[in-house]
């Protein structure tokens, strides 16, 4: 309804003699600061039996609910706000400013040598952390084809296991290890290729992606 109008909720009224009317009332929600002319808006009602009855834009004034200057007596002065609004201090807004930009910074190195501390911990007690960041630094072009990398795969699992574990013997593994169950086939496809590999050279070898293997049993580790 603008800036100096608001519609209220409109109602009916009844008179003694049963003659009904809608009332329509507006509140004025803002005083002007010099009479200034506002209009009540045109609408159009339609009735039950598509009559349609259009009512046109009512011209009013607003003006201030008093002067801007009065008597300058007693109370009786120039309208100032409820509340005096202060100028800011340029200088400690900055100051706030730049000590929170510190604080973010400072939380943010936090974070990012606690993170460094947590990946040279887990390099250092995890088992598969701990292989994992040895495959991730072995200079070889072909990390599936070097045996070190087999062995400390190899290595990395009996350390979790708690003891020499085989193809024979993972129910030891997933007893030690249970969140290992979600990988079963791929330990179990990881033993009969290290199986080929090892003891029989002869054969056509299958294709172990071992970085992948790692890097899996790394972040499941994580996990826990």
């Amino acid at each position: 309804m603008g800036i100096w109008l608001e519609r209220r909720a409109t109602h009916l009224e009844q008179d003694a003699q049963g003659r009904s009317w809608m009332v329509i009332d507006y509140q004025i929600i803002n005083a002007a600061q010099s009479l200034t002319q506002a209009a009540l808006p045109a609408f159009e009602l339609k009735a039950a039996d598509g009559t349609r009855l259009g009512v046109a834009a009512w011209p009013i004034s607003v003006g201030p609910l008093t002067p801007r200057t009065s008597f300058r007596n007693g109370d009786l002065q120039m309208l100032r706000p409820d509340r005096i609004v202060m100028p800011s201090n340029g200088a400690a807004l900055q100051r706030r400013m730049i000590t929170m930009l510190a604080l973010t910074f400072i939380t943010m190195l936090s974070w990012a040598a606690w993170w460094t501390w947590r990946k040279r911990r887990d390099a250092s007690i995890l088992p598969f952390a701990r292989a994992w960041r040895t495959l991730s630094t072995l200079d070889t072009p072909e990390l599936d084809q070097n045996d070190d990398a087999w062995v400390h795969m190899h290595r990395a699992l009996d350390e979790t296991a708690g003891q020499v574990v085989h193809a024979a013997s993972l129910h030891a593994l997933f007893e030690r290890a249970p969140y290992l169950e979600a990988m079963k086939a791929r330990i179990e496809a990881f033993y009969a290729s290290s199986q080929q590999r090892f003891f029989k050279r002869d054969a056509t070898q299958t294709s172990f992606s071992l970085r992948d293997f790692a890097r899996a049993l790394y972040r499941a580790e994580r996990r826990q």
